[in-house]
């Protein structure tokens, strides 16, 4: 049904197109009715905008070369040298240049050794004292240079590796002291370069 006041609005639209009421002009029986959100649903809408925002913050961390696997220059990870592990804050790299940032957050001096190679970190080939035998020909350097010699407790220190091409990487610590060898004892991790 058209009220007297839908046609007086029509007929000064159609005379008078600059005349056209603004929404809040419009007669109250016209308006939309409009209900406030309920605290669910705001509720609901500051989780989903926070949850797109941490989504969106990972995205750039995991895209950053401070935080792994970046697509192109330098890219660093921290890794942890304890008794008797070794462990990557990230595993997965992109080629090209790795520096990486080792800690000894354990009670003894370890070694920090990286090869180049198709097998498993628990797999290397070793001589009869169990030491892995570094210069094996499955295993080749990852760079020069490609180990750090000494870490001692709670020492903090880095390597780069340059230009690092696609393929499967170990990391090892192959200290024998006495009867304790580092790798036998687990001392080892894997890590890929795409």
């Amino acid at each position: 049904m058209r009220t007297p006041q839908m046609a007086d609005l029509e007929y000064r639209n159609v005379c008078n197109p600059a005349s056209i009421l603004t929404f809040s002009e419009a007669p109250p029986s016209s308006r939309p009715r409009l209900r406030a959100p309920s605290k669910e649903e705001r509720v609901s809408k500051t989780v989903h905008r926070a949850a797109t925002l941490i989504a969106i913050a990972g995205l750039l961390v995991a895209c950053s070369n401070g935080g792994g696997a970046g697509s192109s220059g330098e890219q660093s990870v921290n890794a942890t040298e304890k008794e008797w592990q070794i462990s990557l804050a990230n595993a997965t790299f992109h080629s090209g240049d790795l520096t990486i940032k080792v800690h000894n957050d354990g009670d003894k001096e370890h070694e920090f050794v990286i090869r180049k190679t198709d097998l498993d970190s628990a797999e290397l080939p070793t001589n009869s004292d169990g030491e892995v035998v570094e210069d094996d020909s499955r295993l080749s350097e990852a760079g020069d240079p490609s180990e750090i010699g000494s870490v001692k407790p709670g020492e903090d220190q880095t390597i780069t590796l340059k230009d690092l091409q696609p393929g499967h990487y170990v990391i090892f610590c192959n200290i024998h002291d006495q009867d304790l060898l580092h790798y036998q004892k687990g001392m080892h991790t894997d890590f890929t370069v795409q």
